[in-house]
């Protein structure tokens, strides 16, 4: 049975009206690599570029990819013991609390220009 990420990336492609190869051809991979990634359970090894890639072409967030692919962004891989204590604390918080937390700290904090 394809897994959640297959799924979606399955939905998005053919709503797009796009095949399995042209989709292949637009991420600059074979077409049995995407069938993969669309079929099967497991998911497959899938470096993170290319989950952007096909987050890019298909229009679907990146974030959203590289999660149901089972993998941490290399950007928010944590560089120390607080910043993997601060997850541990807000992976204990509720959606909405994390919610809260996230327009909180946007408020604060200002994305690198």
């Amino acid at each position: 049975m394809p897994s959640a990420l297959g799924q979606l990336i399955t939905r998005a492609r053919k709503s797009k009206g796009f095949s399995l190869r042209e989709l292949a051809r637009r991420i600059a991979k074979s077409t049995a690599f995407v069938a993969m990634i669309e079929k099967n359970d497991p998911r497959p090894g899938i470096a993170e570029e290319t989950l952007s890639s096909i987050a890019d072409v298909l229009e679907l967030n990146r974030d959203r990819l590289i999660t149901l692919a089972g993998k941490t962004p290399h950007d928010v891989v944590p560089a120390d013991e607080l910043e993997v204590a601060i997850y541990r604390l807000v992976k204990m918080l509720d959606s909405g609390e994390k919610r809260t937390l996230l327009r909180r700290l946007q408020d604060h904090v200002k994305e690198p220009a």
